[in-house]
């Protein structure tokens, strides 16, 4: 996924309790035996994406890029249209 100046400020805002929310809403499932204090696993369809744990590590905005990325092939969308729907979940 390319990202923009644009994209990489969206991705900012994305909170993980909403980021789950879709998730779940989506039909992945939570993998628990993959599941730390870095990470949680969810599983669709025979893909993964890893959630951080907490918004502090150095590393968080990419790896929120990683699971944006993998929406965007396993659900068939454009990334905007996803992060519109993480965004918009934030305002409700």
């Amino acid at each position: 996924m390319f990202i923009t100046r644009n994209d990489l400020q969206r991705i900012k805002r994305v909170e993980i309790n909403r980021l789950e929310n879709h998730l779940r809403a989506a039909g992945w499932t939570l993998d628990e035996l993959q599941n730390d204090w870095r990470r949680r696993a969810w599983n669709r369809l025979g893909f993964s994406v890893d959630v951080p744990a907490w918004g502090g590590f150095i590393d968080y905005h990419r790896r929120i890029a990683d699971v944006v990325a993998t929406l965007t092939h396993v659900e068939d969308r454009y990334p905007d249209d996803i992060l519109d729907d993480l965004l918009r979940e934030e305002e409700s």
